[in-house]
């Protein structure tokens, strides 16, 4: 099979994957977020910012070793498995034991904030049960498993937050929800992947892996630091009110970039680790990755954007209409993704933890002055500061690596986003002056004529740059990029 035919049967699985979670998960939140107040949405949100990036610690940077590796052993899988749930058993034991005093820097004068800390102290070892298990499914490229695991988890973990909201649990619903998807993740992939670890820890088995991910440990740090840290400065700045708010205009941005980014996120490492040993090769699979993911995520991203003001309301309720700004600047942040994404991992691919290195602390620096210099002008300056960071990672930063790592020029590189730019550009330049509040469009009208607008600008962009994107769908259609 060519590796671009394997390549678009990747890609739908991941898709489905990333689609159906995405997809059940913004349903269910759109319904808890009619049931639950801003203050109880906020509160959860903030403590399990906070677990994310312990999560994320927990990973070692030794799971996508087991992806890449052309020959990784059982021993070193378990050796793996066990070294991350140790750490995340560690981790979890020392928060149960300082629920109290954590609860109360977190939310001063919630009652049940100790509580919620504890129980959701649990996530930590039952989340990265999965890790490994996971790892060996992407290595054998079976990305039909992972999507139907984690759309049954999905589902039945959404369907208990909102029965539980709907009885009156408050933001104990969302903590329950979110221990209840934990403990069925780890049960379901153990059962698709048909895996089990060794009893025993072999140490050295663990000594290759980590030395592949000295690099990727750091870069996993600062990612950790940075991936939450927008809604960590609103809720400790500004309090679980106004992070509420925030993460309501934030989430229909984190479904959109999950569903478009999510997909290429799960197939780019093992699909660009097949080819790293052929230059040629590696180059023009990059080029056409990235050229395809610019011609999606700038539209998508974009018209998001532009179209904020009339789906928040419409989607979780009049009462949550100020999260409709925070989503039409977060929206800006998605829209380089396809850009900047392939850049990124480029140094993963190849190994080379040095420059991933610089460039996740490079990046994270970048990102958190940002966020800081960002909080003086409250919610909204965060969101410019979010929306800021991946355009100037993209061209200062990932650009010149990923040029170096592939021996090209850097215009050339940027070349591959003017289809998806420029006609994204046509689209907002016909459809914005239809989106003037004077013009006193009709609620139910503003929508349809927002979207068709941007449609018809995006195709007259389509059409400008139509050698281009012929020639990209040629080479997905004849296996360019073959592997062997």
């Amino acid at each position: 099979m060519t590796a671009s035919r394997s390549l678009l049967n990747g890609a739908f699985w991941a898709a489905m994957r990333t689609w159906g979670t995405r997809v059940t998960s913004f349903a269910v939140f759109a319904v808890l977020a009619r049931l639950l107040t801003p203050e109880q949405i906020g509160e959860v949100t903030l403590i399990a910012s906070w677990l994310m990036v312990l999560q994320m610690v927990c990973d070692l940077g030794v799971s996508d070793y087991l992806v890449q590796a052309r020959d990784s052993t059982p021993r070193q899988q378990s050796a793996v498995f066990w070294g991350q749930f140790g750490v995340a058993l560690l981790l979890g034991l020392v928060i149960l034991a300082l629920a109290r005093p954590i609860g109360a820097a977190l939310l001063p004068g919630t009652d049940d904030a100790a509580g919620m800390v504890a129980v959701m102290s649990l996530v930590l070892p039952l989340g990265i049960l999965a890790k490994v298990p996971e790892a060996m499914l992407r290595r054998r490229l079976d990305f039909q498993a992972v999507a139907l695991r984690s759309m049954l988890t999905m589902f039945i973990g959404g369907a208990v937050g909102v029965a539980l909201a709907w009885a009156g649990w408050g933001g104990w619903a969302l903590v329950i929800k979110t221990l209840v998807e934990a403990a069925l993740d780890a049960a379901v992939t153990f059962a698709v992947a048909r895996w089990n670890p060794f009893v025993r820890f072999d140490r050295e088995s663990l000594r290759e892996p980590l030395v592949f991910a000295r690099g990727i440990v750091f870069a996993r740090l600062m990612e950790a630091a940075y991936v939450r840290a927008d809604a960590i400065i609103v809720g400790q700045l500004m309090g679980p009110t106004a992070l509420g708010i925030y993460s309501i205009g934030q989430r229909l941005f984190i479904v959109a970039n999950d569903l478009i980014g999510g997909s290429l996120q799960q197939i780019s490492v093992p699909y660009l680790s097949r080819v790293k040993h052929d230059p040629a090769r590696l180059r023009r699979m990059f080029n056409q990755l990235t050229e395809l993911s610019c011609v999606i995520t700038f539209p998508v991203f974009f018209a998001l954007a532009l179209l904020a003001p009339v789906l928040v309301p419409l989607l979780f309720g009049e009462k949550w209409g100020e999260s409709a700004v925070i989503l039409s600047i977060l929206a800006l942040a998605g829209a380089p993704f396809g850009l900047q994404h392939f850049m990124y991992v480029t140094p993963v691919v190849m190994g080379d933890g040095h420059r991933l290195m610089r460039n996740s602390l490079l990046g994270t620096l970048a990102g958190l002055v940002l966020l800081f210099t960002g909080a003086h002008w409250g919610v909204i300056g965060v969101a410019v500061g979010f929306a800021l960071r991946p355009w100037l990672v993209a061209v200062f930063v990932s650009l010149p690596t990923a040029a170096y790592i592939l021996k090209a020029r850097r215009g050339d590189l940027l070349v591959l986003a003017l289809p998806g730019l420029g006609s994204s550009l046509l689209g907002l330049l016909v459809a914005l002056p239809l989106a003037r509040p004077e013009l006193g469009l009709p609620t139910a009208w503003q929508l349809p004529t927002l979207g068709v607008a941007f449609g018809v600008g995006l195709l007259m962009g389509a059409g400008m740059f139509r050698r281009r994107l012929l020639a990209l769908w040629r080479d997905l259609r004849s296996g360019v990029a073959t592997t062997a």
